[in-house]
């Protein structure tokens, strides 16, 4: 069974357990109101979010309670998710302002999650991060366990202490890496050895994009290569790509329509010049009615930009015409 399958059958099973625990829950949701939009979930950039707030005062009032599994019961799976993305944002906020307490207070949340009723993976990578944040701004082990743990579900607990007494590989076990941006630290998707020039033009990649108007872009992150499946088939753009010094992506959906259309841009720095043409051409023969693509390349620098409609038998929501809107401003960004 593939660790794909596996998963999905996990949070099927959370979601059972949600239903079946609705019958019993002690009482209306603390966090009933309170809906984070998706963009606060991203570790790529700070976004100020006014839920910080609602979910701060919760998880304060959460660790000075006696009974904590009777606030566990009020709680419903999609609180266990904002508790997630509270937790997440205290991880950058501890590595943008270097500050012990925002660590402390990740711990603090997922402290208060029942794990029968959610995804288990989403809670290792969120204590994992914590503990990442936790060293790096100077906290020890005992500092943070001794209080998060005490009121943790028993499972809950020990995913904590696993992430606290393990050395953590932020990009071998969870595919993250810590950059530098003038705004601050963030962390980025990371399945490359680096890239922090790539990286740098993905980020004016994202606001160009999202300056465009029509999409919202949900990640930034290294790859370990530039996919084939963009690209044509032919022994001169494999020996390219295979050649490649590094890639990065930029992945964005219109807001009104998500899961269905998607926007991916990958920016690659190739060997040498012929190099990069030869990917950027490649990019541009036609592909179905669902994938509109444009090839870009200047100097050693090329990006591949996919328009794509995930749904079968439906075009995508842009064409050649209107793809090319993004060619002389992603040209700027790759000379």
């Amino acid at each position: 069974m593939s660790d794909d399958v596996f998963l999905d059958m996990e949070l099927a099973v959370a979601r059972v357990t949600e239903e079946l625990h609705r019958v019993t829950a002690s009482g209306p949701s603390p966090l009933r109101d309170v809906h984070y939009p998706s963009a606060a979930n991203a570790l790529w950039r700070w976004v100020d979010a006014q839920e910080d707030a609602d979910v701060w005062a919760f998880v304060r009032a959460y660790t000075g309670v006696s009974d904590y599994a009777r606030v566990r019961s009020s709680l419903t799976m999609d609180d266990f998710y904002t508790i997630m993305t509270f937790a997440r944002r205290c991880v950058l906020a501890a590595l943008r302002n270097e500050d012990p307490g925002a660590a402390e207070a990740a711990f603090d949340a997922l402290s208060a999650i029942d794990l029968e009723r959610v995804d288990g993976r989403d809670v290792m990578v969120c204590a994992s991060l914590a503990s990442y944040a936790a060293r790096r701004v100077g906290l020890d082990a005992e500092e943070i366990l001794d209080s998060a743990v005490a009121r943790a579900q028993p499972q809950v607990a020990e995913i904590l202490e696993q992430a606290v007494t393990k050395e953590i590989d932020l990009a071998g076990d969870w595919g993250f890496r810590e950059v530098a941006t003038p705004a601050g630290p963030v962390l980025v998707e990371s399945e490359g050895d680096g890239a922090g020039d790539l990286l740098t033009r993905a980020r004016g990649v994202a606001e160009l994009v999202e300056d465009d108007g029509k999409y919202e872009v949900t990640g930034i992150g290294e790859e370990r290569e530039l996919t084939a499946v963009w690209l044509r088939d032919d022994p001169a753009t494999a020996e390219a790509r295979r050649r490649l010094l590094g890639c990065v992506s930029v992945h964005a959906d219109p807001p009104e329509d998500r899961f269905r259309h998607f926007l991916l841009v990958l920016l690659a720095e190739a060997e040498d010049e012929r190099h990069a043409e030869l990917i950027a051409e490649a990019a541009r023969h036609t592909g179905d009615s669902r994938t509109v693509k444009l090839g870009i390349a200047v100097g050693r620098r090329c990006a591949v930009v996919v328009a794509r409609c995930a749904v079968v038998d439906q075009p995508s929501i842009e064409d050649s015409q209107s793809l090319a809107r993004f060619h002389e401003p992603i040209s700027r960004l790759l000379a």
